[in-house]
């Protein structure tokens, strides 16, 4: 009987490493992503201190210049903020097509796991058919050759041969 042999093994394998790959993949835009709301948390933290810290100034009085220092600043802070929420934004869209791709990878490495099964059960099939076969061949040999395989059997006939 010959050895079990799914042919699209090296396929399978491949798909394995790959599923692995772009589950790393995806773990790393997940960290890019984590990363990216971080920093916009701290921006929005910051710009919020500063609105904060800009209405006590107000409620003692400022002079004009330092109104204009404040508005470019936090003018600044704000573009920054805009710049780190498009970059979060980016983020996660990368990390949705991340999980797209592992999830399409995932379904054919799926698609030939269900394949090596199929395989596996017809050849446990045609295995058992060749054993049954080879066993028919057998019983079907000793019935001829008159032998039932009892050890009395080849006994009884000498007698009656006698």
């Amino acid at each position: 009987m010959r050895p079990f042999r799914f042919r699209l093994q090296r396929v399978l394998d491949v798909s394995g490493r790959v599923v692995k790959a772009r589950t790393a993949d995806l773990a790393a835009a997940m960290a890019r992503e984590r990363e990216a709301a971080r920093r916009l948390a701290g921006a929005q933290e910051l710009r919020r201190r500063r609105l904060t810290d800009l209405a006590a100034r107000q409620s003692q009085g400022m002079a004009p210049w330092e109104w204009a220092v404040y508005a470019r600043y936090l003018a600044g802070l704000k573009a920054e903020e805009a710049r780190l929420a498009g970059e979060l934004s980016r983020r996660r869209t990368e990390t949705e097509a991340r999980r797209e791709e592992l999830l399409e990878r995932r379904r054919e490495q799926k698609a030939l796991e269900v394949l090596r099964s199929r395989a596996w059960k017809v050849y446990q099939a045609e295995t058992e058919r060749e054993e049954r076969k080879i066993l028919d061949d057998l019983a079907a040999g000793r019935y001829a050759r008159g032998d039932n395989g009892s050890p009395y059997h080849g006994a009884a006939r000498e007698d009656h041969d006698a």
